[in-house]
């Protein structure tokens, strides 16, 4: 049932099934292909969501500012401060899942 929920709404269910757990093609390739179908501003306002979520004091303008490119640079050194589809993929992939991030959602929901 959680991979299935999962597929449909594009999750990093397996994240919760243990360290060893392989990433699912399908989700991993529907966030990827997803990139491709935004607009800019929308892919810097998921990346700056993600990016507050991570830990990083961005703020969420949905524009590629300094903050967020610094973010991003610190996040992906080979991205050099930009969103190429790496980075917006591993971004959202890599979310922590613990006390700080559910805080920090939370302030988002604000």
């Amino acid at each position: 049932m959680m991979q299935m929920v999962g597929k449909y709404l594009v999750l990093p269910y397996w994240r919760l099934l243990g360290d060893d757990t392989e990433p699912d093609r399908v989700v991993v390739d529907k966030l990827s292909r997803s990139y491709s179908q935004m607009a800019e501003n929308d892919r810097i306002g998921n990346a700056q969501e993600w990016l507050f979520l991570q830990g990083f004091d961005v703020d969420m303008s949905r524009v590629l500012d300094q903050k967020t490119s610094a973010a991003l640079k610190k996040f992906n050194p080979a991205s050099n401060g930009t969103l190429d589809r790496d980075t917006f993929t591993r971004l959202y992939l890599t979310i922590p899942i613990n006390q700080d991030t559910l805080a920090r959602r939370y302030q988002i929901a604000k």
